[in-house]
């Protein structure tokens, strides 16, 4: 497995419109939680099912202008409807998202509004929030510029999510359209150091600043040994693999990965990492607290890690990192875990009395999730921090301690999911929208 390439292809033009149309005939029997974007999909379907694609994709993005992130990296939605198309598949909303986002088109006029006669925002990083606020502040007509401190944009959509889930392509598409819309990219600009808030108001002209970079400190193991060379996050792994070779086929071995890998952690960014050292040619194991069942990514995740040649471990929890003479890892030591039924006849996993066992690993990559990186932020005054390092705001909003500075996404909101996080950025763009408009 050595290549990077997407795992899934898409729709074709008539297998999406069949699919929609299959769809809209069991609209009455549809179960499960739909879109927590509030997207209405079966506009959409409508239209898309009498072959109006072009229509079909300007209504999708009036409620997500990021279809082809959410379509690739979101759980599907109204996933207990069962639907199935004529070649025994199921039919699968996220895929026809994705068709509409990768196969279609939108032009752009451009902002209505001269330029001088708009309100200038200014959106500190280029990550899933900045580009989801960008996206709708910009749709409403305010002049917006997204401030990113790397070289390249993209944020945490670039570094953290390998090529085979989330392409280039993808990306930059998205990138390019938000440009046309009028979206002004800055990079290589570090906020607020190089550029401060007082700069961007009265040197700059904003109106605004909405906070949406800061999420980027793993969280470790926090057991003995775990210093030893050879044990790094997840996250580490994942940004220096894409960096290294971005834009370049085949991907070659990075020298800091060995040949047997452990994963400790089962969430989507353990098994995108899992998934990368596979396709780098290594052993993996993965160590689950507790049974497969457990894992809570999407079961085609699961799967397609299993086919690829991902192994587990269930039931095991780490307990220390064992080094060589040299200092680099040689195991990783775990405790077996069990089932037992608690006082109110539940079952709980609990570990098992002396019962320990070594994993060899040259590599282990933990991926226990991540907390705000926001130090940077010490240096704007009177912005109140939270005791984890988070920004502080008022209570369901996007108001800072600072007059007209907002925050949004995993900066406020640690460990917030994907759509959560675009759920927070539209509020705070809406937020924003309001006090410039009042």
């Amino acid at each position: 497995m050595g290549t990077f390439e997407e795992v899934r292809l898409g729709l074709s033009k008539a297998e999406a419109v069949e699919n929609a149309r299959i769809f809209l005939e069991r609209e009455r029997a549809v179960k499960g939680a739909g879109c927590p974007l509030t997207q209405d999909f079966f506009p959409v379907l409508k239209l898309l099912a009498a072959n109006d694609v072009r229509g079909a994709a300007r209504k999708l993005h009036e409620t997500n202008p990021l279809p082809g992130i959410t379509s690739r990296l979101a759980p599907e939605f109204f996933v207990e409807t069962q639907v199935y198309n004529r070649k025994a598949m199921r039919v699968s909303l996220r895929a026809i998202e994705r068709f509409l986002a990768d196969k279609v088109k939108i032009e752009h006029s451009g902002p209505s509004v001269a330029a001088s006669a708009r309100s200038k925002v200014a959106v500190i990083g280029s990550g899933l929030a900045g580009l989801m606020a960008a996206a709708f502040l910009a749709a409403q007509g305010f002049s917006v510029t997204v401030i990113e401190s790397q070289p390249f944009l993209g944020g945490s959509l670039r570094n953290f999510f390998p090529e085979f889930r989330l392409p280039s392509m993808a990306l930059d598409q998205l990138l390019g359209r938000l440009s046309a819309e009028g979206v002004e990219f800055r990079c290589n600009v570090l906020f607020p150091r190089a550029l401060s808030a007082e700069e961007l108001f009265e040197e700059g002209g904003f109106s605004a600043i909405l906070l949406t970079a800061g999420a980027g400190i793993p969280e470790m193991m926090g057991i003995e040994g775990e210093n030893a060379a050879g044990v790094m996050a997840a996250a580490d792994m994942l940004m220096l693999t894409r960096t290294m070779h971005a834009g370049r086929e085949p991907y070659t071995t990075p020298s800091f990965i060995g040949s047997r890998v452990v994963v400790v952690g089962h969430n989507d960014m353990a098994f995108d990492a899992a998934r990368t050292a596979i396709r780098l040619g290594k052993q993996v194991t993965m160590v689950i607290a507790g049974a497969e069942s457990d894992i809570k990514v999407p079961a085609d995740i699961v799967r397609e890690a299993v086919e690829e040649g991902v192994k587990f471990r269930t039931f095991a929890a780490p307990v220390s990192v064992k080094a060589d003479a040299s200092g680099c890892v040689k195991a990783l030591v775990c405790r077996h875990l069990d089932y037992r039924v608690d006082g109110e006849g539940r079952l709980t996993v609990v570990e098992a009395a002396d019962a320990e066992f070594e994993l060899e690993a040259e590599t282990i990559l933990v991926s226990r999730g991540m907390r705000a990186n926001t130090l940077f932020l010490s240096e704007v005054p009177g912005l109140d921090m939270n005791l984890d390092g988070s920004v502080w705001v008022k209570p369901d909003s996007s108001y800072t301690s600072v007059r007209k500075i907002f925050a949004a996404g995993q900066v406020v909101r640690p460990g917030a999911s994907l759509l959560e996080v675009m759920v927070d950025a539209r509020r705070a763009a809406s937020e924003v929208a309001a006090y410039l408009k009042g």
